[in-house]
């Protein structure tokens, strides 16, 4: 999940009314037009920290280098900042550009005609209420379908596990760091919360201080098995606060500082928040200020939000959605296996990464551009082509995450927001490149605008039957994250870097993760040792840059000849 970027403060000026028509007041109109723009030029580089001051107005959105989920961002805020709602889908199609975006303002906002609107300023924001009893609320059902599945066995739990590794190179001063975590902890309920002993309720604590562990490394290679040890160590879910962090001083001025929280409560998109959160209040710490952070989003209104949610229409429109989408079952995915599938799933795992580098990632950020495609959307498109070269099948699933912080504009909500999409689609072999990407960023598009409806639902509402050796419906899942930016975890006095922490278990056959930066995709994944070799799933990391590599320089090509080249 990619980290939102925190807006600037920008004061927006007024711009044409009613009783004022561009053509009885060109100039004004004219200027006022431009205001308008460059204060929605603002909205888009403060979302998505690119310089965008010399793009022209009718550049397309695609064009800039804005993905979905930053498109999703730049929605709200305008939103917030001029009462009209522009969807996502009028982002990537009629309203793809500064110059149709602020004519759409123009046209259905009643709330800045002659007024001045202003974004909040952190510092304006009063302090989060203490809170002094537990509070309990209902978990949300994705919470409960993990919870449920955990029951299983303790390496399901472990599959669970989200964590990451801050490297830090200087001085770090341990008592400002420890202060921040427990501040992290303060400012966060979900980690404060544990789960009811029938995992329908959520138990948000008052904040006590948690122990945070203090490593002194007799050699730097002592800190990989301290790492390991944590990633092996499970949570209780109805005993334990389900967030806990170290601090590992491998050397001198040579830190780890390791964030471990349990799915439950801590989904990726929390993570980067986390760490984003942590380098400032640090920093402010060591410089003797108060950090100054906006309130944050609280997860316990979010899950009554949900809880609501299901009895409403939108629930269930997005319901018929799915239940529509999977009218028929597909048949399982039949990916060739290095050794029989055991008759319950073993979820012992290993990790394989590969990179895209920098030169096959331009020509395919060129060709998204051009196509009107996201990026997330083409690597899906390539995951499926693959699947389908080395399966013949043509009716594929696979799983992608939707963060709800997104969707439901709370960037900075730290808790359990994930929902599972099984993204459905069939191929048709006389298909060219270019037409199957436009059809997979449909089927992206539609399954976020349905995403609150959650797979366990899914799952029972079809009443397919369950193998114990497979997950229904899903065999391989892809995330597309984006790397924080260095602007977002900066330590002051520090140079530091981060990094997601392997599993050792994995719940899916195959979980592929596209990891983006700059100037390269790294391309990882999680892989269950009872059923592929390392080797396999190198060969299968190979295959998809190649074919990667393929479809970019030849999009006009029809999907039968690249099953035919296998």
């Amino acid at each position: 999940s990619e980290r939102p970027q925190p807006a600037k403060v920008a004061t927006l000026r007024a711009v044409s009314s009613i009783d004022q028509p561009e053509e009885a007041h060109p100039k004004t109109a004219s200027t006022d037009r431009q205001s308008l723009i460059d204060d929605l030029r603002e909205i888009l580089e403060s979302t998505s920290g690119l310089d965008l001051a010399d793009v022209d107005p009718q550049t397309t959105f695609f064009d800039m280098g804005l993905d979905s989920l930053i498109l999703t961002q730049i929605a709200f805020k305008v939103e917030d900042r001029f009462g009209v709602r522009a969807t996502f889908r009028q982002l990537l199609k009629e309203l793809s550009t500064l110059k149709a975006l602020a004519a759409f303002v123009i046209e259905h906002s009643d709330s800045w005609q002659g007024q001045t609107v202003s974004a909040v300023n952190s510092e304006s924001i009063p302090a989060e209420q203490t809170q002094t009893i537990t509070i309990e609320c209902p978990s949300t059902e994705a919470q409960r379908e993990i919870w449920i599945s955990t029951k299983w066995s303790d390496e399901v739990s472990l599959a669970y596990l989200e964590s990451a590794t801050i490297f830090i190179q200087g001085p770090l001063q341990v008592a400002q760091i420890s202060e921040a975590i427990q501040c992290l902890v303060k400012r966060h309920d979900s980690l404060r919360a544990s789960f009811s002993d029938d995992g329908e309720r959520l138990l948000i604590r008052p904040f006590a201080p948690i122990e945070i562990e203090l490593h002194k490394c007799h050699s730097p290679l002592q800190a990989d098995d301290i790492l390991r040890s944590e990633m092996l160590r499970d949570f209780c879910l109805e005993e334990d606060t389900l967030f806990r962090a170290m601090v590992i001083e491998r050397q001198v001025d040579d830190f780890w500082v390791v964030l471990t929280a349990h799915h439950t409560v801590c989904d990726g998109w929390s993570l980067d928040v986390l760490i984003d959160e942590l380098s400032k209040i640090y920093s402010s710490l060591v410089r003797q200020q108060v950090p100054q952070l906006p309130v944050a989003n609280q997860f316990e209104p979010y899950a009554r939000e949900l809880d609501q949610r299901h009895n409403d229409r939108s629930y269930k429109r997005q319901e018929d959605y799915w239940l529509g989408l999977y009218k028929s079952i597909p048949e399982d995915l039949n990916l060739p296996t290095d050794r029989p599938r055991p008759p319950y799933r073993i979820y012992d795992a290993q990790k394989a990464s590969l990179e895209i580098d920098g030169a096959r990632l331009k020509k395919a950020r060129e060709l998204c551009s051009h196509l009107r495609v996201s990026l997330f959307s083409a690597l899906l498109a390539c995951l499926k082509l693959h699947l389908y070269r080395v399966t013949g099948q043509t009716d594929i699933v696979v799983a992608i995450p939707a963060a709800g912080q997104a969707v439901h504009n709370k960037l900075d909500l730290v808790g359990h927001c994930t929902n599972l999409l099984p993204i459905r689609s069939i191929l048709t072999e006389h298909q060219s490149v270019s037409e199957f990407l436009a059809d997979m960023q449909e089927r992206v598009v539609e399954a976020y605008e349905n995403q609150d409806y959650t797979y366990g639902s899914l799952i029972r509402n079809l009443r397919v039957k369950r193998d114990p050796a497979r997950l229904p419906l899903l065999t391989v899942g892809l995330t597309h994250t984006k790397r924080l930016r260095e602007d977002d975890y900066q330590f002051a006095g520090l140079k530091a870097d981060y990094v997601f922490n392997r599993r050792y278990y994995e719940v899916f056959d195959i979980y592929f993760n596209a990891l983006e930066y700059d100037h390269k995709i790294v391309l990882a994944s999680h892989f269950q040792t009872s059923l592929f070799d390392q080797a396999t799933i190198m060969s299968h990391l190979e295959a998809f840059c190649r074919l990667f590599t393929a479809m970019v320089d030849e999009p006009n090509r029809s999907l039968a000849d690249f099953r035919k080249s296998a």
